[in-house]
């Protein structure tokens, strides 16, 4: 189980854990978590370029920097709760037209990767143009587990501060 701390103004909604903005479409800051499947190898022309990252931690960070269009961040060391990692950034360009991206039958999407696991399956895709993710990879008990915390171009540096609190606020508890 994850658990986390989240200042007055967040709320749960779907799979997000976002800073609630009354009748905003994509809140500022919001968080995800994910078992990582596959990667598409094109955010925007991503149609038939799925792969396997492959099962570690390096791996998928290491994919993860060579996708186009993401100017993503060298991975550096972290840890979560006493779980190892890496961190990096990557982001949306500021102006790419989602509609020039690949569709599916919900739309036009720039898409990230898959999910695994049931509950946590699906496909990551953006929000918007000029939005940040910051990626925490985690090797937790040999499960690689992917916290991504978000943020849009919109965000103030009180909201980005809360987003990094939750994140540092998380633990897992352990059996036994």
């Amino acid at each position: 189980m994850i658990l986390f701390t989240v200042p007055e103004g967040w709320m749960a909604t779907g799979r997000f854990i976002r800073r609630s903005e009354p009748g905003a479409d994509v809140a500022p800051v919001a968080m995800q978590f994910w078992d990582v499947g596959q990667v598409y190898g094109h955010p925007c022309q991503w149609e038939g370029t799925l792969f396997d990252p492959g099962p570690t931690v390096d791996d998928l960070a290491t994919a993860l920097i060579d996708i186009p269009l993401r100017n993503a961040s060298a991975p550096i060391d972290v840890t979560i709760d006493g779980y190892a990692g890496k961190y990096l950034e990557w982001s949306v360009p500021t102006d790419i037209d989602f509609e020039t991206c690949d569709a599916d039958a919900e739309g036009h999407f720039f898409d990230s990767w898959t999910g695994d696991q049931a509950g946590w399956g699906g496909d990551r895709y953006q929000q918007g143009p000029g939005q940040v993710d910051r990626l925490w990879i985690l090797d937790v008990d040999g499960v690689r587990f992917v916290i991504d915390a978000f943020s849009m171009p919109v965000a103030t540096d009180a909201e980005l501060a809360e987003l990094l609190a939750v994140v540092e606020s998380i633990t897992f508890e352990r059996d036994g």
